[in-house]
C-alpha cells in the first residue's frame, strides 16, 4: 500500500469525515493560490533573532515520532494535510531535513533543505506542483513549528540559518512555497529576506489539477504590506 493510500484509511479509521470531505470539495472545483518566494543569497541580509536561543542541525531519527505522528490531532484539515505531505517528503528519499531545537535539544521546528538534483523526487510527491529548479536554486519545503513554540520567532532565524547552508552548498538562490493566505508563514519568511517572484495558481475540476506559475514584476509586494 503506496503513503498517500495509508493516510486515506487514516483518515477513515479515525472517522475524520469533515476531513475528508473537505478535501474531496476541494478536488471537485477550487482555485488555490500560493506565493514562490525567492531569496538572492547573494544580497546582505541581517537575521532575525528568535526570542529564545536555537541551534540548528539536521533531522536524527529519534525526532520523528514527535514530529510526523499521523494520530496528532490537528487544529483544522490544513494541519492535517500539512503533516501528511511532511511524511511524504520523509519516504521520497529526499535527503536533507533540518531541525531547530532549544538548549535542551528538544525540537521546535523542522524544513527540508532541497537540491536541483532531487527534481524527479520532488515530481513523485507534488506531481508538478513545484517548478523544476535549476542548478543554481534549492527549495525549503516542510516547514513546521510545533504549537507550544509559536510566536517566538523561531522559523525566521531557522529559515535565515538554513539558507546559509544552502549557499555553502552552491545554491545562489532559495526558494519557499506559501499559500497567500498564510500570513504567519509569510511574514517569517520576510523576516528572513524571502521576497515574492512567482505566483503558483492550482485549479482544481472534476479531480483533475492544472498548475500555472507566474512571473511575478521584480519588487512585488506580500498581499499584507499593500
Amino acid at each position: 500500500m503506496n503513503d498517500k493510500l495509508k493516510i486515506v484509511f487514516s483518515l477513515i479509521k479515525n472517522s475524520e469525515w469533515k476531513l475528508i470531505f473537505n478535501e474531496a470539495f476541494r478536488r471537485f472545483m477550487s482555485t488555490e493560490l500560493s506565493y514562490c518566494l525567492r531569496r538572492d543569497l547573494n544580497l546582505p541580509f541581517n537575521k532575525t533573532k528568535a526570542k529564545i536561543p536555537i541551534k540548528i542541525r539536521e533531522m536524527e531519527e529519534k525526532d520523528l515520532e514527535q514530529l510526523l505522528d499521523l494520530k496528532i490531532i490537528y487544529e483544522d484539515s490544513e494541519g492535517f494535510k500539512e503533516n501528511a505531505r511532511r511524511k511524504l517528503i520523509l519516504n521520497s528519499g529526499i535527503k536533507q531535513c533540518f531541525v531547530a531545537t532549544d538548549e535542551n535539544d528538544k525540537v521546535l521546528y523542522m524544513q527540508w533543505l532541497i537540491s536541483h538534483e532531487e527534481n524527479d523526487k520532488l515530481k513523485k510527491v507534488y506531481k508538478g506542483g513545484f517548478a523544476e529548479l535549476n542548478k543554481n536554486e534549492m527549495l525549503l519545503e516542510g516547514a513546521y513549528t510545533i504549537k507550544s513554540a509559536r510566536g517566538k520567532r523561531i522559523m525566521s532565524e531557522a529559515m535565515a540559518t538554513i539558507s546559509s547552508i544552502g549557499k555553502r552548498k552552491g545554491a545562489k538562490y532559495l526558494l519557499t512555497y506559501v499559500k497567500d493566505d498564510n500570513i504567519p508563514s509569510l511574514k517569517g519568511c520576510q523576516k528572513s529576506g524571502y521576497r515574492p517572484y512567482k505566483l503558483r495558481k492550482d485549479r482544481w475540476f472534476l479531480f483533475m489539477r492544472k498548475v500555472k506559475f507566474i512571473t511575478l514584476p521584480a519588487g512585488t509586494k506580500y498581499n499584507f504590506e499593500e
